[in-house]
């Protein structure tokens, strides 16, 4: 090939490159990373799953190229972040979703992957993934990042309450210019899972609202209304921007996307008397008063059991959109008579107190589960005790006086 002829197809080998390179910018505008963690060990959520496919099928119908994972430990978390981080480069919109357990620790945010292993909250930077790492990531990238988080689940270490009693919920994290963050609850306050339905309270009314023609900031000001409204104050999301301008997901000529029609209520038990009664609904656990869940329209069946009392059984009706407040008051069960300890009849020695025989039972130790604060060692357990001789009334000064001296004589 001659020189003139190489220079030439080089030169338009050029040419070609520098007109495709706009199109693949363009085809990377807007890039998202949605992941869902719900198997965990120590107390899984069901509905993460439902909210990442959800989310990512409603980004894909507004443009977004979506990577979608659920269930990742640390090792793949921090995969996916970094491969997000380096296919997301070149576009003027990224967006990161996160669905699943976090907590909060000496000033930072972490998101739990499955798996983690934490035992004490030291060992959260260790063993979970940080959101200042996020952030991080997005220092060297232009365009604008937006992160959003229903990740505030309660108890998120299983019943070690010690753990996790001052670091449930997320606390805000000012972020850098270009990123604006979306908590699901306010500052220390853990969001709804929402197990009666089939998303998040929060995702529920993200899917609503970022579906439509309304600048960010207004749809996510709708968002928040409608889960404070159906958790009465609860839960009430918020958010920390430094987004300048204004950013839509939908174009204002969009048709919206469809918001899923209403097919649950909101079922709320304010109080039980007596209080710490355990409650159940349609079989689950829930705990003790008060209690929000979120339920398919149609009949549940409420339980709640104390010792003492007569197990409680009612149904209610729950109808879609609307609340239903229950309050549920137990009867006590009769006592049977307890005749007094009967008096120890046999010759006493001379410094023997009167004494009383208790006879031998078995009665019920520790704490309900129902317990604010209750410690992992105070569980319920029976205990039995054989038969035994105690004092009638408790010793005097003189009597003990006169014990000593006659054991010392």
């Amino acid at each position: 090939m001659r020189w003139e002829d190489r220079w030439f197809w080089q030169g338009f080998l050029l040419v070609v490159l520098a007109l495709l390179a706009p199109w693949a910018a363009d085809a990377a505008e807007r890039v998202a990373l949605v992941i869902g963690n719900g198997k965990y060990a120590e107390r899984p959520l069901r509905n993460p799953p439902n909210d990442v496919r959800a989310i990512a099928a409603l980004l894909r119908k507004l443009g977004f190229t979506v990577t979608e994972k659920t269930d990742l430990d640390l090792s793949g978390f921090r995969a996916q972040v970094n491969a997000f981080l380096d296919q997301s480069r070149g576009a003027d919109l990224r967006l990161f979703f996160y669905s699943g357990h976090g907590a909060s620790y000496d000033g930072d945010n972490y998101l739990l992957p499955i798996n983690h292993g934490v035992t004490r909250k030291h060992e959260l930077p260790d063993q979970a993934y940080s959101l200042k790492t996020l952030l991080r990531g997005f220092k060297d990238l232009s365009g604008v990042n937006l992160v959003l988080l229903d990740s505030c689940r309660d108890a998120p270490f299983g019943d070690a309450k010690s753990i996790w009693d001052d670091s449930k919920g997320m606390k805000p994290i000012q972020p850098q210019e270009g990123v604006l963050i979306g908590y699901a609850a306010q500052n220390g306050r853990t969001a709804s899972d929402n197990s009666g339905g089939s998303n998040s309270l929060y995702t529920k009314y993200l899917l609503r609202e970022l579906g439509q023609s309304l600048e960010l900031r207004e749809a996510l000001m709708r968002v928040r209304q409608a889960v404070y409204d159906e958790s009465r104050g609860e839960q009430r999301p918020t958010t920390e921007d430094e987004v300048l301008g204004k950013v839509y997901l939908a174009a204002a000529g969009d048709t919206p996307v469809e918001p899923p029609s209403v097919t649950t209520g909101t079922l709320v038990i304010r109080n039980s008397q007596p209080p710490g009664t355990v409650l159940s609904v349609d079989g689950k656990r829930l705990g003790a008063a008060p209690q929000t869940v979120t339920l398919k329209a149609g009949e549940h069946t409420i339980e709640a059991k104390q010792a003492g009392f007569a197990d409680y059984r009612d149904t209610v009706q729950v109808r879609a959109g609307e609340q239903t407040v229950l309050n549920v008051v137990l009867t006590a069960m009769p006592r049977e008579p307890v005749s007094p300890p009967a008096p120890v009849e046999r010759p006493r020695q001379s410094l023997e107190p009167e004494l009383v025989r208790i006879p031998a039972g078995c009665f019920q130790m520790g704490s309900p589960e129902s317990e604010v604060g209750r410690d992992s060692d105070e569980r319920q357990h029976r205990v039995c005790v054989e038969a035994f001789e105690i004092g009638q009334r408790e010793v005097t000064v003189g009597e003990f006086k006169r014990f000593v001296k006659g054991h010392m004589e």
